[in-house]
């Protein structure tokens, strides 16, 4: 019987295979020969004089094995009677029998199947289920450090023109000899890719006869050659005594190297110099562009975006100048359906300003389902999903690389997040000198070069093009928190050094939302206002409009009195003025980026000699209120989306939805008490009406109702942003289910 080899590997090819690594293992040329009259599939004459023979077979049929392995009597003697006794192995597609093991037991022959006898030359037996006991890279569990275990989520990775790959279709890449380098930001999945990538390998090696060798990059700093790495590679896997063995078969066509976090292993002895980096990156990467280059099977290496300063630099650095190259990608997030599943639980609806990447599925799917369910939809839930968020990273980095504690990374944090408050935009640039120097202030010592390689992958931070060294915060909600605590902590410690240093940019709406929600857990709001007032004169007007912008969010029935003082050069990023408890305040000559005063009633305040960006309530100067003069205003709201509402002749229940999505959806802050719902609505028949609009919101799942303090809140749904902002555009000639049913309210 003849067996048909799998499809993955051509005959011709596992014979030359079988050659190459018989070659490198034993250290001698390996060619077919006739011996004697007998054609041999694979004879290796060693300097020392010996011999070895080996016979690779697709038969299967134990009687037609049993005359193959006759073959090796066939030679013996010639070699005899040059006083060579040769050592002869007999290689099949399956397993052996103990009956074929023994025949050839008594030829003096070994007999091995292709995976056993691989094994054997590449001094690999134990390798993978060892390796795979270890952790790959940073997928490992958050709280506990072991290597994570979890279900993987089947996702793509893209190339540059835009194809998916699946894990499964970058280890076909992989045993074909290709080099694929994939890149992604921190938490995107990469070392996830590797762990399944390995598997996958390993789980074919009985069909494809290939084998995965994965190597966490940043546990080989600081080695400069291929079998540095190697050596150390095996040694901390347990397998220190197979190195000599190993090392001859390294570099063969059946060995595929995983290298994951080239990012990791850079050697960042920080420099202003950008020449200079350059060659600390080329000098770091010396040892894996030697791994690289002498590498005859695929390579997979993984890092993250930016590292390097252009593709060029990337491809010398690593060696793949003369190699044909796949470039992928990671997925910036997931969709929802992966998200879902990566979380692992049922849980109510994701709100919309939740991350869906892999690092963050992770995060939620080690919570009890009852607290996710709790942040996902009680008011604060964004606020304690960012601290939850924050320490996560900090304890995942410290994990990784025990240099630093997490106590320290997050104090960190909180030095880069103040200098966000004077680069040119408000997100960076942050230069490497002023990260330096931000963690020596922390720690009281200059970064080491293991430290500093904290530094270059602080999560949340990237590179802000190939063509700079700086960094810059990758998106706002991490920032905005950090600038938020800040702002909490320089109130509570009365840092007056802060008071004097001139900012140039306020945090945005979920910085104002954290630190209201903040002060008034602690029951500050009162003295946040006193301290407003005492300081109104200082240099760093950004900080007293963060702390004011804070207050116009506060609940509450006592209104927080400013006392008639000014605010004057104030910035600010957002102001609503319905329901806000502010009273006898003035600003002057201050820049709004978003004012709304749709419903607004305000107490005593005026505006004058400002700038504001884009005002909500009003259409045109000449509705302007008289409480705001002199003003340059350079955008007014849309006539479709407020004059309408008040001039269309609208029925209540059309007017009443529409203010209550605009309070839901569009002002700022996380919810609306009840009472703020209900505001100008206040006679029972009208009442009714807003009711039944109110149980079509609920009922559509708009929004949810909780049990708040003093009185009943209603959460918005966000992913119906965009409904809502299509009702809102359309109004009368919106076909919206929602729409529709209101106004068939009487």
């Amino acid at each position: 019987m003849t067996l048909q080899v799998d499809a993955a590997i051509k005959w011709q090819e596992l014979e030359r295979l079988v050659r190459v690594i018989s070659e490198m293992k034993f250290g001698g040329p390996a060619r077919a020969e006739d011996i004697a009259g007998v054609k041999c599939d694979c004879v290796i004459h060693l300097d020392d004089g010996s011999v070895v023979i080996v016979e690779i077979t697709r038969e299967t049929g134990i009687d037609k094995l049993r005359t193959d392995i006759n073959k090796f009597n066939s030679v013996r003697p010639y070699f005899f009677g040059k006083n060579i006794f040769p050592k002869c192995y007999f290689i099949t597609i399956e397993d052996p029998t103990p009956a074929l093991i023994a025949t050839g037991k008594e030829n003096h022959v070994q007999v091995y199947s292709v995976p056993q006898f691989f094994n054997l030359m590449l001094g690999l037996q134990g390798y993978v289920p060892l390796r795979q006991r270890q952790a790959f890279g940073s997928a490992i569990d958050l709280y506990s450090g072991e290597p994570d275990e979890k279900k993987y989520v089947q996702v793509n990775y893209y190339s540059e023109a835009g194809e998916a790959y699946s894990t499964e279709k970058i280890t076909e890449e992989l045993e074909k000899g290709k080099t694929v380098v994939l890149i992604g930001d921190y938490g995107s999945g990469k070392s996830r890719c590797v762990k399944e990538v390995f598997a996958a390998i390993a789980k074919g090696q009985k069909k494809r006869y290939k084998f995965p060798i994965a190597i966490n990059l940043r546990d080989n700093w600081g080695l400069k050659r291929a079998t540095e790495l190697i050596t150390r590679h095996f040694t901390d896997i347990g397998l220190g005594q197979h190195v000599a063995d190993i090392l001859k078969v390294a570099f063969s066509p059946a060995c595929i190297y995983l290298l994951d976090g080239f990012d990791e292993i850079g050697a960042q002895t920080w420099s202003d110099d950008p020449t200079k980096l350059v060659d600390i990156r080329k000098q770091s990467l010396v040892g894996i562009k030697d791994l690289i280059l002498q590498a005859k099977g695929g390579v997979l290496i993984t890092g993250r975006e930016h590292y390097f300063n252009t593709d060029a630099e990337l491809l010398t650095c690593l060696g793949l100048d003369s190699k044909s190259v796949l470039f992928l990608r990671c997925n910036q997030e997931l969709d929802d359906a992966q998200f879902a599943e990566l979380i692992g639980h049922k849980t109510t609806k994701l709100p919309a300003w939740m991350p869906k990447k892999p690092l963050i599925g992770t995060i939620i799917r080690d919570i009890e389902p009852a607290v996710v369910d709790h942040i996902f939809t009680t008011s604060t839930g964004q606020i304690d999903f960012w601290d939850l968020l924050l320490n996560t990273f900090c304890e995942r980095e410290a994990k990784i690389n025990p240099i630093l504690d997490a106590s320290i990374i997050r104090a960190l944090y909180a030095q880069i997040g103040r200098l966000s408050r004077l680069t040119t935009t408000s997100l960076g640039p942050i230069s490497i000198k002023e990260i330096n120097d931000a963690f020596e202030r922390t720690t009281g010592r200059p970064p080491t070069d293991e430290s500093a390689i904290i530094l270059q992958r602080l999560p949340g931070l990237s590179r802000i093009g190939a063509e700079s060294l700086d960094r810059q915060f990758i998106d706002t909600y991490i920032l905005d928190g950090l600038k938020a605590e800040d702002v909490l902590s320089i109130y509570s410690l009365s840092d007056t050094s802060a008071l004097q240093v001139e900012w140039k940019h306020s945090y945005e709406s979920f910085g104002a939302f954290y630190l209201a929600t903040r002060f008034q857990s602690i029951k500050q709001s009162p003295g946040v206002v006193a301290f407003v007032k005492r300081h109104i004169n200082v240099n760093n007007k950004v900080l007293l409009s963060d702390l004011i912008s804070s207050m116009f969010l506060c609940d509450g029935n006592a209104t927080l009195d400013f006392g008639s003082v000014a605010i004057s050069k104030g910035r600010f990023f957002s102001l609503s003025f319905a329901d806000t408890p502010v009273k006898n305040l003035r600003f002057d000559d201050c820049i709004i980026d978003n004012i709304d005063i749709t419903d607004a009633t305000p107490n005593e305040i005026q505006i004058s000699n400002s700038v504001m960006v884009h005002m909500s309530g009003v259409t045109s100067p000449s509705h302007l209120p008289s409480w705001i003069t002199d003003c340059l205003i350079e955008d007014f709201q849309s006539v479709n989306t407020l004059a309408a509402i008040r001039e269309a002749g609208l029925t209540v229940a059309q007017t009443f939805l529409l203010s209550s999505l605009r309070k839901l959806f569009l002002q700022p802050g996380a919810g609306r008490k009840s009472s703020s719902m209900y505001k100008g609505y206040g006679d029972s028949a009208t009442k009714k009406t807003c009711d039944k609009v109110i149980a079509l919101l609920l009922r559509d799942k708009f929004c949810q109702k909780y049990k708040g303090v003093s009185e009943e809140l209603y959460l918005p749904e966000r992913s119906m942003t965009g409904r809502v902002k299509a009702i809102m555009s359309q109004m009368t000639l919106s076909n919206d289910p929602l729409w529709i049913e209101a106004s068939r309210i009487s």
